[in-house]
């Protein structure tokens, strides 16, 4: 998915068509009856970043109770990690707590360990550098959260964050 995604960027329709269609047949393994319906707003999201916020609010919106593995880890992530890159502080704090609902619903590890490094350093940044308290607040707790499915799970923390 991860090479899909870096195509969908290219300057060539061709190319970004095969590889919008191409994610499309890799989400077919996804059975996550919480993310299912969202999957054609995540594709679009994915491909147009202008459509980031509405991918998010689309998963503010999902009532996670299914468990999360990594095909659904591998089409959310990439829009979370561009939500916490951002400027805006409400996408950061909409990005956080996706991510605390979600990760609680991972059962294994494994899972969640092609992630981490893209999850972690930006949830460390809005812990410590978002000026609202709240926001960090919410940056800390899906920190904690993510930290505690990998050890909890048996998975290998990246270093400084054990």
């Amino acid at each position: 998915v991860s090479v899909t995604l870096g195509t969908m960027s290219g300057r060539s329709w061709p190319i970004c068509v095969g590889a919008k269609a191409s994610l499309a047949e890799c989400c077919t393994v996804i059975h996550n009856p919480d993310v299912q319906p969202l999957v054609p707003t995540l594709i679009s999201a994915n491909a147009n970043p202008k459509e980031n916020t509405q991918a998010l609010d689309a998963l503010m919106g999902t009532t996670f109770v299914s468990q999360v593995d990594r095909p659904t880890l591998a089409i959310i992530v990439p829009l979370l990690h561009r939500g916490l890159r951002e400027r805006e502080v409400q996408t950061k704090r909409k990005c956080s707590v996706v991510i605390s609902n979600m990760v609680k619903l991972v059962c294994d590890a494994k899972d969640v360990e092609p992630f981490v490094d893209k999850l972690l350093p930006e949830l460390k940044r809005v812990e410590e550098e978002v000026p609202i308290p709240e926001i960090r607040a919410y940056g800390a707790q899906a920190k904690a959260t993510l930290i505690k499915a990998i050890k909890e799970g048996g998975g290998k923390l990246p270093e400084g964050y054990e």
